[in-house]
Parts: C-alpha cells; sequence; structure tokens
C-alpha cells in the first residue's frame, strides 16, 4: 500500500485520529521535498509523485483505546501485535495524529536504510498540515553505524535537532529548521461531547458491517423452538371489517374525500396556473364520475374512447354518455394532475406521484388485516413511452414499464409498494445491497411484530437474513450460489445428476442462519433463519423416465416457501384482470392507472372477509361493476347538466348501404309518431319496416334504389 493508497482510505473511512508513516527510499540521494512553499508548504496536498506512490502505512485511532493500522500483510490490522516480519517496536504506537518524538538513541540507522524524509505528514481527520514535531525521522536525525538495524515504518520518529548533521545533510535540514520555525502548530478543534459519542456509535457500526462475518458452518439443521419459530395465535378481526360495508365503502377506505379533494385541487391549479385555462373547475362529484369511466374501460374496452359517445349502437354507451360528455370527459384527461409543479423535487424522478402514492400507503398499511406471512416481490407497470426510470426485464409478461417493489400477504393484499427510480435514485446500498435495502425499507413502517418474510433470490443474503433475525423478524428465500459465503455444499454438477428429492443443508451456528439444496426438477437453493428442514414432507413430481407421478422428500422449509411466495403474483393476476385501457401521453400515467388498479383488488379482497360477501358473493369483475354503476348513477345525473345530444349522423348515413339496396325485406308501413323523409327532408308518418327511417310512399323506391 503506497501513500496515495492509504490517503484515498482515510477519505472514506470515518475516524478520530489518523497517522501515515513514509517508508524512505533506498538512496537517501532520491528523497526530495514536498511541493509546497519555503514558508507554506509541508502539507499532505503538496506531496509530490515519488512521495505518493512510496509505500506506507497508517494508524488510524477510530475509538477510545483502539488503533488500527492501514497496509502490510492485511488491510487492517490492529496494533496489539506486530505483523510479522517486523521487529517489535519500543514504544507503543500513538493513537494521535501526532507521534510521540524519540531520543536520537531509541532508533539507530543504517546508511542503507535511511528513516523517513521530512517530508511525511500524518493524515488527520481536519487535513491539518503537519508541524515539526509530527513529522517522522529525517536522515539527517540519527546517527548512521554499519552496525545499526533498519527502522521500520512503526518506528517512532526522532526529533531533527537531535544530531549534528553532515555537510551534504545541511540543505535539507536548513529546510526543515525553516518550516519550524514558521510553521504554526496544528489547531485542534474542540468535538462536543454528544456530537463525540455520535460519531463513535456510527464509526463502530460501520465498522462492524464492512467486516465480513465469521461464519461456522454445520451439516445439522436449524435449532428448535427459537423465537422467529413461534406461530402467531388467531388475531381477532378488525373492527370496519365487521361492519358489513358494501363495496363503495370498501372502496372508499382508500379514495376517500380527502384523497379526491388532494387530486381536484392539484387538477384546478394545474389548469390554472401552468395551462391558462381559467374556465374549468372540476369538483369532487364530476372526479368520481371521471374516475368511474376509467373503471369502465377495464371490461368494456373501446378502439377510441369517443367511441363511448357515437349514436351508433354498436358501441354506444348511454350510462357513460348520460353521465359526462365527451369534451368535459377529454378536458379532465387534459388536465389532471397529482402534484404542484412549482414544488416538485428535482433529485426525485417520480416527484409528480410521489405523494399519491404515499397517501394510498398509508391506507393500505391502515386497513391491512395483519398476518404472519408476507411475501416480497416486484411488479410492473406496463409503459412504452421514455423515460429515465423505464425497465426492461426479459423473460416477464410485461417486459417494458415501471418497477415497483412490493409487499404482499399470502392472498395478494399489497401492504406497501414502493417506485423503483433506478440505481441512482436512492440511499447508499450498504452492505446489504439493493435487495436488503428495499426489504428493510418496505418493512420499516410496520408494526413491530414477529412477520415471516419470502423472497426471492434478487433479495436474499446472509447478512440480510442475520439483520433481520437480530430485529425479531422471520425470513426464508432462494439464494443465488455466489452469496452463501463459502458454505461447503456440494459441488452443484454432481448434485445435479443424483435422484430427484437429493437434499444437502448446512447450519452458520453463529447466526442461526440455514443453508439447504434440494434437487426437484434442478438444483434450488434455499437460505433461512426460522425454518427447518425437518420434517420432511412428501410430494408428488412426473417422471419422465418411469412414465409415472412419484413421491419425492421435500423440506419444510421448501414447503413454507411455496406456500407463502404468491402474494405479489395474485396481486398481479387480479390488477392485470381488467386494467384501464384508456391512455394519455402522460409519463405518470401508467403510474395514476396502476394505483387505481390496485386500490381496486385490495377493496375485494377485504369484502371478501366480510359477511355481506357472504350474503352476496361477488367475483373481481362484479365488484367492480356494483361502483361504476353507483358512482355512474349517483355522481352523473348531476355532475354536467345539459341539453339533449343531437343524431351524430343524417338518416341517410345510418343505414349502411349494403342494408339499404340489398333488395330484401323492405317494407313500407305506418309510424306511430312523426318522422323526417331520409329522401325529402319533409315530415311523413310512414317509414321502412328494415331501415327504420321516415319515407314517403313516392320516395321509397328512390331511397332503395328501385327504378
Amino acid at each position: 500500500m503506497n501513500v496515495h493508497d492509504v490517503l484515498s482510505q482515510l477519505e472514506e473511512d470515518g475516524f478520530f485520529n489518523a497517522a501515515v508513516y513514509i517508508t524512505p527510499p533506498g538512496d537517501g540521494q532520491l528523497s526530495d521535498e514536498d511541493s509546497g512553499e519555503e514558508d507554506g508548504g509541508g502539507q499532505v496536498n503538496n506531496l509530490n509523485r515519488r512521495q505518493l506512490h512510496a509505500e506506507a502505512e497508517g494508524v488510524v485511532t477510530r475509538s477510545a483505546g483502539q488503533a488500527v493500522r492501514m497496509g502490510g500483510p492485511n488491510d487492517e490490522t490492529e496494533l496489539d501485535q506486530d505483523p510479522p516480519g517486523r521487529p517489535a517496536s519500543p514504544q507503543p504506537v500513538p493513537a494521535s495524529p501526532q507521534p510521540v518524538p524519540a531520543s536520537p538513541q531509541s532508533v539507530p540507522a543504517s546508511p542503507q536504510s535511511v528513516p523517513a524524509s521530512p517530508q511525511s505528514v500524518p493524515a488527520s481527520p481536519q487535513s491539518v498540515p503537519a508541524s515539526p514535531q509530527s513529522v517522522p525521522a529525517s536522515p539527517q536525525s540519527v546517527p548512521a553505524s554499519p552496525q545499526s538495524v533498519p527502522a521500520s515504518p512503526q518506528s517512532v520518529p526522532a526529533s531533527p535537532q537531535s544530531v549534528p548533521a553532515s555537510p551534504q545533510q545541511a540543505p535539507a535540514l536548513r529546510n526543515l529548521r525553516n518550516r519550524q520555525r514558521n510553521q504554526p502548530a496544528p489547531i485542534q478543534v474542540p468535538v462536543p461531547r454528544q456530537q463525540l459519542a455520535g460519531r463513535l456509535l456510527q464509526n463502530q457500526r460501520q465498522q462492524r458491517l464492512q467486516q465480513p462475518a465469521v461464519r461456522n458452518w454445520r451439516r445439522e439443521d436449524l435449532p428448535r423452538n427459537l423465537n422467529l419459530q413461534q406461530q402467531w395465535p388467531v388475531l381477532p378481526q378488525a373492527q370496519f371489517l365487521n361492519e358489513n360495508l358494501n363495496p363503495l365503502e370498501m372502496f372508499e377506505l382508500f379514495i376517500d374525500d380527502n384523497v379526491v379533494d388532494y387530486i381536484v385541487d392539484q387538477t384546478n391549479l394545474y389548469a390554472r396556473r401552468d395551462k391558462g385555462n381559467h374556465t374549468f373547475v372540476t369538483t369532487r362529484q364530476e372526479f368520481r364520475t371521471f374516475m368511474a369511466i376509467l373503471l369502465l374501460s377495464g371490461y368494456n374496452q373501446i378502439p377510441r374512447r369517443t367511441m363511448y359517445w357515437e349514436r351508433n349502437t354498436d358501441c354506444h354507451n348511454t350510462a357513460v354518455s348520460g353521465a359526462m360528455s365527451r369534451n368535459r370527459f377529454d378536458e379532465h384527461m387534459r388536465f389532471l394532475h397529482l402534484a404542484d409543479n412549482n414544488t416538485l423535487d428535482p433529485n426525485d424522478k417520480v416527484s409528480k406521484v410521489r405523494a399519491f402514492v404515499s397517501m394510498i400507503n398509508e391506507r393500505c398499511l391502515l386497513y391491512f388485516p395483519e398476518q404472519q406471512h408476507l411475501s416480497i416481490d416486484e411488479s410492473m407497470v406496463p409503459y412504452f413511452g421514455h423515460h429515465s426510470t423505464k425497465q426492461f426485464i426479459r423473460g416477464k409478461p410485461i417486459r417494458f414499464g415501471f418497477k415497483l417493489w412490493t409487499l404482499a400477504d399470502p392472498l395478494g393484499y399489497v401492504v406497501q409498494f414502493e417506485p423503483y427510480t433506478g440505481a441512482g435514485g436512492g440511499q447508499p446500498y450498504g452492505r446489504l445491497g439493493l435487495g436488503g435495502t428495499v426489504v428493510k425499507d418496505l418493512i420499516s413502517e410496520l408494526p413491530q411484530r414477529p412477520y415471516h418474510l419470502t423472497f426471492d433470490n434478487f433479495f436474499t443474503s446472509l447478512p440480510l437474513l442475520s439483520d433481520l433475525a437480530a430485529n425479531g423478524i422471520g425470513a426464508t428465500g432462494t439464494i443465488r450460489k455466489n452469496r452463501i459465503e463459502h458454505c461447503p455444499m456440494r459441488d452443484a454438477t454432481r448434485f445435479a445428476k443424483e435422484d430427484r428429492g437429493a437434499l444437502d443443508f448446512r447450519h452458520d451456528r453463529r447466526s442461526n442462519v440455514l443453508v439447504v439444496e434440494w434437487n426437484d426438477n434442478s438444483v434450488v437453493t434455499v437460505a433461512s433463519n426460522c425454518d427447518r428442514v425437518m420434517p420432511l414432507a412428501r410430494v408428488r413430481r412426473w417422471s419422465r423416465a418411469q412414465r409415472q407421478f412419484v413421491q419425492i422428500e421435500q423440506p419444510d422449509l421448501i414447503r413454507v416457501y411455496n406456500a407463502t411466495m404468491g402474494g405479489v403474483d395474485r396481486a398481479d393476476q387480479n390488477i392485470n384482470a381488467y386494467r384501464i385501457s384508456l391512455r394519455t401521453k402522460k409519463w405518470w400515467w401508467p403510474y395514476f392507472a396502476h394505483v387505481l388498479e390496485l386500490v381496486m383488488q385490495n377493496a375485494w379482497l377485504l369484502f371478501r372477509r366480510t359477511d355481506a360477501h357472504t350474503a352476496e358473493p361477488l367475483d373481481l369483475l362484479a365488484f367492480r361493476r356494483r361502483i361504476v354503476q353507483v358512482y355512474l348513477m349517483r355522481h352523473g345525473a348531476i355532475a354536467m347538466p345539459r341539453r339533449a345530444a343531437r343524431l351524430a349522423l343524417p338518416a341517410v348515413h345510418r343505414v349502411p348501404d349494403e342494408v339499404r339496396f340489398d333488395g330484401v325485406g323492405h317494407f313500407a308501413g305506418p309510424s306511430q309518431t312523426t318522422k323526417r323523409c331520409a329522401l325529402c327532408k319533409k315530415n311523413t308518418k310512414k317509414l321502412c319496416l328494415k331501415c327504420t327511417v321516415g319515407l314517403h310512399n313516392q320516395c321509397f323506391n328512390g331511397f332503395h334504389g328501385i327504378h
């Protein structure tokens, strides 16, 4: 390790005091001074290239009484033992940036082993220029003798004035003395006690996290009766589930008046201030009607949204056109907004939906029917536009779109979800990596209970399992082979050739983490801090060789993983069943539509727990249709009073030519009301029974092309 490496490591590490010792060159003529001025030099930033590439060691004091050496055989070694191959230091290494000077007789030096040059400047956290008392020994500081022992970089530095200089050493010693007279003493800045204690705890925690755990692997099962293995008692049902809420009331637990008022305020503000439209003002009732039309588009899809308002019978929707006009709906699609553009966080890539997502997360957690088993996985929101957070995941049902980290129960109720904004969009991942940081973030808002988490190999790591166990949370997940930290498992290639049901496992006694390999269709590696291998279950698998079903053994933690892992996939299945089909050019629109779908399936899952569902069972589609029908009938009638709509097309164009001129089944008949003739445009009480348009007797043949 050279001087540059030591200084770089000091910049990244937290410490109280530090000192850097530079190994002197083999030839005293190669020793040169720093690049600073005669009166103001001597700082770490003024070291020249040769000095920066010289071998060096650093002594760092991270806490009271703990000094750590950087460099040598190991990256970091404590100073209670000397490195192998070096003589023991006659004095203990100082733990402050100013090493204590020694007498001239403390360490003799030979001409071939010159001590450190005057430019060896200790580094301190405050980057204070080194004083002459803090400089290691110079070539002029000690007499040379043929019998002297070479000085190690840990040797205590000697004072420059201890020995007279030879004629060859006079220039270097004169420069050193000039600096000693003109250089001010290092300034010691007092640190408050509370800040010192907080820095000490933070440094100790960082040091503990950075040090790799020492594993003690044994071929044994996880012990019984651990605190993490206790099953929850049957919890009483939440009070709001006993009130027999109808589907609309269950849905409005999440999209309540506070959420609607927030969206209405931001929409009106955006239309008035950002778009300059001072006539558009929406209300709570209008927005609920607008939201109902969006939800209707999930199960009643059309190629163009304007077709809902057409008069043609093949696509006309009376409920939609009667609740809100087409132009009013277009205005809502244009001015809908979820955040104030003047207060957006420039460091948050999804700041336009952050407040809306936070409000829905609060309500999902508030009405969460607590369960012990939860699963964590990623969800995809389809999006094909251009945005820096768009992801592409090969092999997924939704390959292009936004990624959401999702926490759900086994039935699919989404407890928490968080948009993924890319590698540079969050806090440093640290020792747990991205997957572990996501897990810690998703469960940070949960009540303090001994939950059991299940996740896949993207999240699982042995440090994460140890960290969760320390917080009283059990976890089981598949794990990648490069994350088991040299666990002595059997060779994967040979293990895959064994019979199905083959098993191998190791237990780390220090952290109580179990790693299991099980040969099914392929070799599966699972790690857990609470689930055991025993008891083994019997599962049925199809054998191609025997052409029949066979029974193989399955570890218990595999059974638990399969039973509790699919919660996020169930939520995705429900959301994708009737996803909102209307689209806009706003990049955040998929987030908004996805959250509405998420709320709908959460409300339906809660409704299934009530007695109202027992009295009137409703599947997800019926539950959704009930909410849409109530909104359109309740809020649509008062949303936009207006005159009756005019016919979109004249009578001639309402009858396709293929029907008008087919010459089959056209008969004139009386009309109960006065109609306008489709040919001459005069009133008549006659019509064509097949075309259902008004026609005079003399106009009948001309309209149907009969000559």
